[in-house]
């Protein structure tokens, strides 16, 4: 199409209209330009520009609704792969939870728990992926941890055992053989001899019991019954005296005897005069 002569051979009545309204522009044609126009009620988009120094233009059309059906269109494709694309990461974030994330978090959990003590704790549900055998070696870890726990606490208590029937066994001898010679010695005085006698079975009837924890109230008669044998053989004077809130406490056995036994040897005997212990033990702990 020329500028000055326009052709009209061979065009459609849009075609006309197009020429004709370009014409009528006043726009530099050198470049391409875009304008809309309306035939017959449908608007078209025009598209033209100057073909080189020929003086001939290129023209093209196309109604404004097919355009914009294509950008429609491929607005919704757009649109449907974002969703279908958002779709897809939001299951695949699930399944990164459940197969990953919460795995981790169990397994976290845990090992809290056997950072607090707790040894007897297990991992029950297995997810089906590789996290079994990490599932698999915690729990053969904290049950080898809770066997050698075990193992270890058995074997403090026999140790502890033993020291302790040990340390039985060192008093014992010395003091029945002293109060034997006692026996011996008032064996002219058959009372003496009855009361020496019923303080030892007391005393030993007490040391025959196998208990592991005894009441302070039972230290205490264990004790008297000692004093009572060394009144007899060192004629001594003594007074226990203790609240009756703390008699029921739970203590160790024959703990008190050796604290009373050194008080005599180092307190009495190497000393002139002293002929009297006192034992007093306060709400506090202190003997």
């Amino acid at each position: 199409m020329q500028r000055n002569r326009p052709a009209y051979a061979a065009m459609t009545a849009v075609d006309r209209q197009v020429v004709k309204h370009l014409m009528h522009q006043d726009t530099t044609w050198q470049e391409a330009q875009l304008t809309s126009i309306t035939v017959k009620d449908v608007p078209y988009d025009v598209f033209y520009q100057s073909i080189g120094t020929t003086g001939l233009f290129l023209v093209s059309y196309i109604p404004a609704q097919a355009f914009m059906g294509s950008i429609n269109q491929v607005t919704g494709v757009m649109v449907l792969a974002i969703v279908i694309l958002s779709l897809i990461g939001f299951f695949l974030i699930i399944l990164f939870y459940n197969n990953v994330v919460k795995q981790l978090n169990i397994l976290t959990h845990k090992f809290k728990r056997v950072e607090n003590g707790d040894y007897t704790t297990r991992i029950t549900q297995f997810p089906g992926n590789e996290f079994d055998y990490v599932f698999n070696q915690f729990n053969q870890m904290v049950g080898g941890a809770e066997h050698l726990l075990q193992s270890y606490n058995h074997e403090w208590h026999l140790r502890e055992s033993a020291e302790l029937r040990q340390y039985q066994a060192q008093i014992n001898p010395h003091f029945l053989f002293n109060s034997l010679f006692y026996i011996i010695s008032v064996a002219h005085d058959p009372e003496a001899v009855t009361e020496m006698t019923a303080h030892l079975a007391r005393y030993y009837r007490y040391q025959a019991q196998k208990n592991h924890l005894v009441t302070v109230g039972d230290e205490l008669s264990f004790a008297n019954e000692y004093l009572s044998v060394m009144a007899l053989r060192k004629q001594i004077r003594y007074t226990l005296d203790c609240p009756e809130a703390v008699k029921s406490q739970p203590i160790l056995p024959l703990l008190l005897q050796p604290l009373i036994e050194n008080a005599i040897t180092h307190g009495i005997e190497n000393k002139a005069g002293a002929d009297q212990i006192v034992g007093k033990r306060s709400l506090n702990g202190r003997i």
